[in-house]
């Protein structure tokens, strides 16, 4: 007669080692399920769309071409000893941007596309001057980047390099004596900058901090009696939205 305990501990042993196969595959398809699947895939953090918004502190410089001496700009006459050839370039402004884009990220290699919007720009009233009475002041302006990076060993940061076709108005102040003249225009150029940026493999979230030189087109003022060269550097610190 066989014995009610040896059943027993036949049928616990047996569980036992039933439990010890399904245990770990539903544990392993727990975890695999919270990493690869769900409404955010962040297997691989850098790919696909993302928007957000800049903090970019600026050293705009601008020249303008006029006489050694006197030098009348449009109805405006400067005296002698008040000519010079450059704008202040020694002062900050800032100005914030949004900016929206996509990426494809193939294992260690990132590229991608972005545009951006220049929600106007702040200076003081006095930060591109000239001669006295003859200032200059940035606006807002867009752009088109194509961005190309490496993606670093831990797989949520990434070093990148932007080559970008950027457009920003210009406008220039003159008063003197009583007169006043304006004249403004859109400059176009090509910038250049490399960048830093961090991805979260757990939320939707991206961070990065970036610098930039642009280079714009030389563009004639004051009915093509002043020629006018506008360069720019922007230090950016970005926050965003990654899908």
């Amino acid at each position: 007669m066989r014995r009610p305990g040896i059943g027993v501990r036949r049928g616990a042993i047996t569980l036992a080692a039933v439990a010890g196969i399904v245990a770990p595959s539903l544990a392993s398809a727990q975890f695999g399920q919270q990493n690869t699947t769900g409404f955010f895939d962040r297997t691989l953090p850098f790919e696909g769309p993302y928007f957000g918004i800049h903090a970019a502190a600026t050293l705009p410089s601008v020249a303008m071409e006029v006489g050694a001496s006197g030098f009348d700009v449009d109805d405006v006459s400067f005296d002698e000893g008040d000519a010079t050839l450059s704008f202040s370039t020694d002062a900050v402004g800032a100005r914030g941007e949004l900016f929206v884009g996509a990426g494809l990220q193939s294992q260690s290699l990132y590229y991608g596309a972005e545009i951006n919007y220049a929600l106007g720009h702040a200076m003081a009233d006095d930060a591109l001057e000239a001669a006295e009475g003859l200032t200059a002041q940035v606006s807002d302006g867009y752009g088109l980047s194509v961005r190309l990076g490496g993606v670093l060993e831990e797989g949520t940061s990434m070093l990148y390099g932007r080559l970008s076709y950027q457009v920003r108005n210009l406008e220039v102040q003159a008063e003197s004596g009583g007169d006043q003249a304006s004249d403004d225009t859109t400059f176009v150029g090509i910038g250049v900058g490399v960048g830093l940026e961090y991805r979260s493999t757990q939320l939707p979230v991206m961070m990065r901090v970036e610098g930039n030189l642009y280079q714009y087109g030389d563009e004639d003022l004051f009915s093509g009696a002043h020629e006018v060269e506008f360069t720019e550097a922007a230090m950016n610190l970005g926050v965003g939205y990654a899908w």
